[in-house]
């Protein structure tokens, strides 16, 4: 997500933004140990679609990527 313009030389702002989505549990952390929760990534794939961001969930990797 820090390759998205919006977050661009914005590390703090990435940070707030990731916290403020782990609050309203949209998005979790993951273990390096623990697999994907398909059920998480689902939601947060709906909602990433809901709002058009440009990003993909990698729900193996726990995370997001840019989709140009």
């Amino acid at each position: 997500m820090r390759r998205l313009p919006a977050f661009a030389g914005q590390l703090g702002v990435l940070s707030q933004s990731l916290q403020m989505l782990m609050w309203r549990g949209h998005v979790h952390p993951l273990r390096e140990d623990a697999g994907a929760n398909t059920e998480q990534a689902g939601k947060l794939s709906r909602w990433i679609e809901r709002q058009g961001l440009a990003v993909q969930v990698v729900a193996e990797c726990g995370t997001a990527v840019h989709v140009p």
